[in-house]
């Protein structure tokens, strides 16, 4: 995309930027280079259809890449995804954990209040529901930590590979979820 055609789109989002200016929000850190401000951000993924994620993370999430959130943070892409989306709190996944998380119920409740707090969007299933099919739930859970165990990877990265349940037809599947 040329710098007026992301231009022409900025303005159709109702947040016109000058092609010049569109050229120096590509320039980081450089002399004339012009700060990108959180209406910038949503005006250019509107603009380029994707995530505002996207254009604040890097392009892939390789757990043993690198990046900089910060002057003094930095963390493997892959954890930095997981932050980002809500998921887990970066100082429960990151390299050097928050030292201030100093007993299993901490951790437990950063690692449970976390995604609700920054995932509104996620529902949670009727926990009556859940107590009733705990056997099933159980052995499922013994399935997953298993293949985690011979594939050497985590719990969550054996969910990952899994379709989504969304767009999984099941035989007498009547919709519910």
């Amino acid at each position: 995309m040329t710098l007026q055609e992301l231009s022409d789109r900025l303005a159709e989002v109702g947040r016109p930027v000058v092609v010049s200016g569109v050229g120096k929000m590509e320039q980081t850190k450089a002399e004339g280079a012009r700060r990108v401000d959180v209406d910038d951000l949503v005006a250019l993924a509107l603009a380029l259809d994707v995530s505002p994620l996207r254009l604040l993370l890097t392009a892939t999430a390789a757990p043993d890449e690198l990046t900089e959130l910060s002057q003094d943070v930095r963390v493997s892409e892959r954890v930095a995804w997981l932050w980002g989306r809500g998921e887990a709190s970066l100082w429960l996944v990151a390299p050097k954990p928050d030292p201030t998380v100093a007993t299993g119920a901490e951790w437990y409740r950063r690692d449970k209040e976390f995604p609700k707090v920054n995932r509104p969007d996620v529902q949670k299933p009727d926990p009556r529901k859940l107590i009733a099919h705990g056997g099933e739930l159980q052995a499922l859970w013994r399935s997953v930590r298993k293949l985690a165990d011979e594939m050497d990877c985590s719990w969550r990265e054996v969910l990952e590979v899994l379709p989504d349940a969304g767009d999984m037809t099941l035989e007498g599947d009547d919709g519910e979820r």
